[in-house]
C-alpha cells in the first residue's frame, strides 16, 4: 500500500517529478528544435493575451473576484519562484544586485519649486471655478468650523501661557522678598 503513495513535494511545496506535458515538450525540444521553437512562440502570444486579459478585469471598478485570486495566486507563485532562484544562487555563491542601479532624487531649486507651485495654483482655481455651488457652501461651512476649532484652541492656549506668566512672576517676588 505504501507503494500507491507517492511525495511529489520538495520542502517548499513544490512539485519534483514531471508530468507527462513536461516531458513531451523536453522530448521535441531535444528531437525537433525547429518545432519547439514554434511552440514557444505560440505559447508567448497566449501568455501575452491572458496577461492582458487579466489587466482588463481587474482595471473594471468591480472587479471580478476570481480574476482578483487568480492575480494573488500568480504573485504567489512568483514569489516562490524568486525565492528558489536565489537560493540556487547563493549555494553558487553568487551575489545577485539589482538590475536598475538607484539614482539619486534630482536636487529641488528654486525654480523648480516655483514652477510646481504656479501649477499646483492654477490646477487648484480651474478645480474651484468647476465646482457646484453646494460644494463651495459646504467647503465654506468646514473652513468656518476649523478656523472656529483653531481659535478655541488658540485662546485655550493663551490662558495657559498667562497663568504660567503669573506664576512665574510670584515666585520670582516671593524669591527675591
Amino acid at each position: 500500500m505504501e507503494d500507491l503513495v507517492r511525495d511529489d513535494t520538495n520542502s517548499l511545496g513544490d512539485r519534483t517529478h514531471k508530468s507527462k506535458s513536461a516531458l513531451s515538450r523536453n522530448k521535441m525540444k531535444t528531437e525537433d528544435p525547429e518545432r519547439y521553437r514554434i511552440y514557444l512562440d505560440k505559447q508567448k502570444v497566449t501568455a501575452k493575451q491572458r496577461r492582458e486579459e487579466l489587466k482588463r478585469e481587474l482595471q473594471k471598478k468591480k472587479g471580478n473576484e476570481q480574476s482578483k485570486a487568480k492575480k494573488a495566486h500568480q504573485n504567489e507563485m512568483q514569489r516562490r519562484r524568486q525565492k528558489r532562484y536565489m537560493e540556487r544562487k547563493k549555494e553558487q555563491g553568487i551575489s545577485i544586485q539589482s538590475s536598475t542601479p538607484r539614482t539619486k532624487a534630482k536636487p529641488q531649486t528654486r525654480n523648480i519649486i516655483e514652477t510646481r507651485r504656479e501649477y499646483n495654483r492654477q490646477k487648484k482655481r480651474k478645480e474651484r471655478q468647476e465646482m457646484s455651488w453646494q460644494k463651495k457652501m459646504w467647503i465654506r461651512k468646514k473652513d468656518r468650523e476649523r478656523k472656529k476649532k483653531n481659535r478655541k484652541e488658540a485662546a485655550k492656549l493663551k490662558e495657559i501661557y498667562q497663568h504660567q506668566q503669573e506664576v512665574r512672576l510670584r515666585l520670582k517676588k516671593q524669591s527675591t522678598i
